[in-house]
């Protein structure tokens, strides 16, 4: 969450808050007001979305966050609770380049997947999409690959990643699950129709 973020992140945050928000996508993110998700979410808004940010309520506390102002904002208890609803909420996950936070959230989905794969014979059930800026998550990649080449982890599991090198590419990666089909349940995203009232 920074605010010292180069220009070609931001710029593909931008892009893809863009193309989410005219494709009618629903946006659930963390809330705050700094970082890509912050760019993303505003874009997005920008462009027609609903955004919900899950803020915490030690961090509103601590220092009250003032985010975009087509964001819609819910209160949970602790960090705990803001990722399980997210995950819950959310069709997809889409990770933008971040931090330690981002790396938690990135992590938690696919441990969730993981889990859920025991109990869902159809396997994970939210794909994790990762825009790949500037090779931003090489590393994670890298990592990824040497799990499965030291038999730490099998190649099956790892279907869930998507990497996307641009904003351009994440959205191709999204259309083509909505158009699909969704895993049946969690950036963030959950299309208007599928809202249920």
């Amino acid at each position: 969450s920074s605010r010292d973020l180069k220009d070609i992140y931001v710029t593909d945050a931008i892009n893809l808050g863009h193309g989410l928000g005219e494709a009618g996508h629903e946006i659930i993110y963390g809330g705050g007001n700094q970082g890509l998700m912050a760019v993303c979410a505003g874009a997005a808004g920008a462009a027609g979305s609903k955004i919900i940010g899950i803020i915490p309520d030690v961090f509103n506390k601590a220092s009250p966050e003032v985010p975009h102002p087509s964001v819609t904002t819910e209160l949970v208890e602790n960090l705990f609770a803001r990722k399980e609803k997210m995950l819950f909420e959310a069709d997809l996950v889409v990770v933008l380049a971040g931090g330690i936070g981002t790396l938690d959230e990135m992590w938690e989905a696919a441990a969730a997947n993981d889990i859920e794969s025991y109990i869902n014979e159809s396997g994970f059930v939210k794909p994790v999409i990762i825009l790949n800026t500037n090779d931003f998550f090489e590393g994670s990649r890298i990592q990824m690959e040497r799990c499965v080449d030291e038999g730490c982890v099998s190649e099956e599991k790892l279907s869930m990643f998507h990497f996307a090198d641009d904003a351009r590419a994440a959205l191709g990666i999204i259309a083509d699950y909505t158009e699909h089909g969704m895993p049946n349940l969690s950036v963030l995203m959950k299309k208007k129709e599928m809202e249920v009232a």
